[in-house]
């Protein structure tokens, strides 16, 4: 059984209306990740789907995700709009999670969008809702995918535009088995711990679009990068 990881693509209204070569990029790095795991469970994209939130940029991402062979689940970032995203989707909750069994995980996909802001937040509706999810899981070992980063990566720009309340989230984990954390927003491949949990976060795409393939192999979980190794030129 196999997931796949992409994140920030950072779309903008002009690029889907010019069909751009940051769009192109995007749309060929989609169809090699359909390509070569036809067999995926699902596609997690991770945040900021959109760079300017216009929803065009969702539109166009709605009707190139039809012809994948595979579900994509969503997760917004901070340049995403929720709203319209939640219009777009068709998404009946208020906030953009959900969670999804894989084999013996359970994986549980964070909202942790702030309007307004570039780092992360959670609010108590949403801790209340993650808290009865890593309940469900019982002693099942979770995988959590999320937007924001929960710990400081060592960057001055970057550390102060984590997940604010990280302190908040840490407690509603701490009784639960986490495996595995996967972030976006940094816009580069880094692994780290937190809590001593494994993180990792991928690229955003730029000649390529950089894909994780995460793989259980016996009780492990296995991560493959792998790109589409685009000729087209970043923008």
């Amino acid at each position: 059984m196999r997931f796949l990881f992409v994140t920030d693509l950072h779309l903008r209204e002009t690029d889907v209306d010019d069909f751009s070569t940051h769009v192109r990029i995007v749309d060929a790095g989609l169809n090699f990740a359909g390509e070569n795991w036809p067999d995926a469970e699902f596609c997690v994209i991770g945040g900021d789907i959109s760079d300017d939130g216009t929803r065009s940029t969702y539109r166009w991402l709605k009707t190139r995700l039809q012809s994948l062979p595979f579900p994509t689940i969503l997760i917004p970032g901070n340049h995403d709009n929720r709203s319209v995203m939640l219009e777009e989707f068709e998404i009946e909750s208020p906030f953009i999670h959900s969670a999804v069994d894989f084999g013996q995980y359970r994986c549980l996909f964070l909202d942790t969008l702030d309007p307004g802001n570039d780092s992360g937040f959670m609010c108590p509706e949403r801790l209340t809702w993650l808290e009865a999810e890593v309940s469900k899981a019982g002693e099942r070992p979770i995988i959590i995918v999320m937007h924001h980063p929960p710990c400081d990566i060592g960057d001055p720009i970057l550390d102060p535009i984590k997940l604010r309340n990280y302190r908040e989230l840490a407690g509603v984990l701490e009784p639960a088995d986490i495996a595995q954390i996967f972030f976006g927003h940094i816009h580069r491949n880094l692994a780290t711990t937190w809590n001593g949990i494994p993180a990792m976060s991928l690229a955003q795409p730029n000649r390529d679009l950089p894909t994780l393939s995460v793989e259980l192999v016996g009780d492990r979980i296995a991560s493959t990068y792998r790109a589409s190794r685009s000729n087209l030129s970043g923008r």
